[in-house]
């Protein structure tokens, strides 16, 4: 789309979008790994948060809204017993 108050020509998406999905995390390193032991050693069973934020801003062809931040917050839930990867 053209944007004449920006003199660009930008992609854009135009509608609704919605995210569903499963987020499976397997934890079963081979040895010991240095890189990884910032997360620790053994992740605890139970119920984790996950958060980020949406980032976007909407424009018309002479417009653009200030952009917006939306936070989102995922449940998680590490199961006790899990098979390694």
């Amino acid at each position: 789309m053209l944007l004449k108050a920006l003199g660009e020509t930008l992609p854009v998406y135009t509608g609704e979008i919605r995210a569903v999905g499963k987020l499976e995390i397997k934890w079963s390193p081979p040895a010991e790994v240095k890189f990884l032991e910032s997360v620790g050693k053994y992740i605890e069973p139970g119920p984790y948060k996950i958060k980020g934020t949406l980032r976007y801003q909407a424009c018309s062809d002479e417009v653009c809204e200030i952009p917006k931040v939306i936070p989102f917050e995922l449940s998680l839930t590490i199961e006790a017993g899990a098979a390694p990867a």
